[in-house]
């Protein structure tokens, strides 16, 4: 599987979000782990027990073959399972997915991808609620969705009162519109609401805002 720039961007995000508050998690949970990139960018930064849910087995044997070669691996545990099947004593301070995307585009041929890019076996509505059921009291779900589903999402992520407490909505160069939404949403109403937004490139080269959150992941950087 191929790395994305959004889910590089993504990753750096809540690790900023989560040193910019200092904050202290025990258990992570990243649903659809795709490489592990998300997982292995919190383990880099944080002493949390990391779990990863992946449905397709060639995704999650990457996962692993990724977490075990990593300096990390004994934090970092992959379970390749339906997340409809998946339950935890644990209950988790970040839950974060970046979740398949296009819920009425034209399918692949190849089941396979479809799994990867359309939510019609998990839903956003479904993933919302799996995530308010398995946040602890004061956790975090970090999610990243298409800019186009921005309504809905808000209205899903309303009807299960839970609450926005960041936004970062991302385009690739000044020319270009939003193409992607990135949220941390908790359980409790927020007071200090902040959304963003980033450009990836301007004037032909990477954004400084851009740098300064993939600078520790980049190499070019």
């Amino acid at each position: 599987m191929k790395v994305c720039t959004d889910a590089c961007l993504f990753g750096a995000w809540i690790v900023n979000y989560l040193q910019s508050k200092e904050l202290k998690l025990n258990h992570v949970l990243d649903i659809g782990s795709g490489t592990g990139l998300l997982s292995l960018m919190i383990a880099q930064n944080s002493t949390a027990q990391i779990e990863a849910v992946e449905i397709e087995e060639s995704a999650a044997k990457q996962t692993f073959e990724n977490f075990s070669n990593s300096p990390w691996a004994n934090k970092l545990e992959i379970h390749n399972v339906d997340i409809n099947k998946f339950s935890s004593n644990n209950k988790f301070d970040l839950i974060l997915s970046n979740p398949p995307f296009y819920n009425k585009s034209l399918k692949s041929a190849d089941e396979s991808k479809n799994r990867a890019l359309h939510d019609s076996g998990f839903s956003l509505e479904e993933l919302v609620d799996f995530g308010k059921q398995n946040l602890s009291e004061r956790g975090l779900f970090a999610i990243l969705i298409p800019h186009f589903r921005v309504n809905e999402f808000e209205n899903i992520v309303g009807n299960n009162n839970l609450f926005v407490k960041q936004t970062c909505s991302v385009r690739q160069t000044e020319n270009h519109h939003l193409f992607r939404t990135m949220y941390i949403l908790s359980k409790t109403l927020q007071n200090d609401l902040n959304i963003q937004e980033l450009t990836i490139k301007k004037n032909g080269a990477y954004s400084t805002p851009f740098i300064e959150l993939l600078k520790d992941y980049y190499l070019r950087f």
